[in-house]
């Protein structure tokens, strides 16, 4: 028997948690400390509108967890070929998805194809790597599973969720990520780096680029590993030119992700903004680097010296950012 199953899930909220369970269930187990159910719940429904199920409460956590999902209720028996697969999320919180298998019998597949909000991410969901999907409506299509009990056909994902918003400040600072005048900066000399970057949303891969400026490792937005950001300042003569790679920064989050960058002289601090409440001398984007098989922000910065301090009395300027992941 060939099986076609379309779902649709909506995500509510924001964080993930292991194997989904009501809230109730969790606490009666102890898995909860003693609180109010959080708003994170998880809803599924059978393709056209019809719920099934009930909510699932979710705790939150920085780390991707397991999720399995029971999909018989969704299936669709009396129609043949393959399987389709909605998921989508409220406008709460941003949901993240690492991996996404189809379960029957003591097989898994992975889907052939998934476009989260028009774009193929098929590859970023082919495995547990930390390269993550955020989206508002995913389709996922696999292969036909044969004939099987589509009681034991389940939906299985890694998956985390929420507002993921913490500042770092290259240089490190020990009071945290705000920078002011008299915070660490690196010094740099204008001509001793000759180079340039253009505003065009395409980062420079690190052959082009030359060996960083400056490099720091720091744990991942989400997930459990570490990554590093890394830092190249260029100048042609009359352009200051700063790039700046943020593998650590998997969850690329539209409406907060950012960098402000600082350049401090002898008259003073000037600061430039790139992505959230940028400028027109910085550009963020998102790209795949040799430093992370995630796909993960980077940031561009160009200006004019005519908008830079003056240099300070060994003629350099002091350079340093804090970006927000």
């Amino acid at each position: 028997m060939r099986i076609s199953l379309v779902v649709t899930i909506a995500l509510i909220f924001a964080s993930a948690t292991a194997f989904a369970q009501t809230y109730q269930q969790r606490k009666n187990e102890g898995m909860l400390p003693d609180r109010q159910p959080s708003s994170a719940t998880l809803q599924m429904f059978r393709f056209g509108g019809t719920r099934v199920g009930e909510e699932v409460y979710v705790t939150g956590t920085p780390s991707f967890e397991s999720y399995s999902v029971p999909a018989a209720a969704l299936i669709d028996v009396k129609k043949g070929g393959e399987i389709k697969v909605e998921i989508k999320r409220n406008d709460k919180a941003p949901v993240f998805l690492d991996t996404v298998e189809l379960v029957a019998g003591n097989k898994r597949y992975r889907p052939k194809k998934a476009m989260a909000d028009g774009k193929d991410v098929t590859k970023k969901l082919a495995m547990k790597d930390e390269d993550c999907v955020s989206f508002k409506d995913l389709v996922l299509e696999f292969p036909p599973i044969g004939d099987v009990d589509i009681k034991t056909v389940t939906l299985d994902f890694t998956a985390s969720a929420g507002h993921v918003s913490k500042t770092i400040a290259m240089p490190a600072q020990k009071d945290g990520p705000t920078i002011v005048q008299s915070s660490k900066y690196f010094n740099y000399l204008p001509g001793s780096k000759k180079g340039s970057v253009v505003l065009d949303n395409v980062f420079m891969t690190e052959a082009e680029l030359g060996r960083p400026n400056y490099t720091q490792k720091v744990t991942l937005a989400i997930g459990e590993g570490r990554e590093s950001i890394k830092m190249w300042v260029r100048d042609d003569g009359a352009n200051l030119s700063v790039a700046l790679d943020v593998a650590a920064d998997n969850t690329l989050d539209e409406a907060s992700d950012k960098t402000v960058l600082y350049v401090r002289g002898r008259d003073g601090l000037k600061s430039f903004t790139a992505g959230a409440g940028g400028d027109e001398y910085g550009r963020m984007g998102a790209a795949y680097t040799g430093d992370s098989k995630a796909e993960h922000r980077v940031y561009e910065f160009v200006i004019p010296f005519s908008l830079l301090p003056q240099l300070d009395d060994k003629g350099k300027w002091g350079i340093a950012f804090a970006v927000t992941m």
